[in-house]
Formats: structure tokens, C-alpha cells, sequence
């Protein structure tokens, strides 16, 4: 279950990441 919270964690930051470089 650890696993899956840190991988959509990790999905989301990437997702952060993206969304600031478009600004």
C-alpha cells in the first residue's frame, strides 16, 4: 500500500512539474 501512496505521489510532483514549465 506504501508503494502505491509513494508512486501517485510521484506522479503528482511530475504532474507539478509539468503544469510550471507551461507557465
Amino acid at each position: 500500500m506504501d508503494t502505491d501512496v509513494e508512486s501517485c505521489l510521484k506522479d503528482w510532483n511530475d504532474l507539478a512539474t509539468d503544469f510550471k514549465e507551461l507557465e
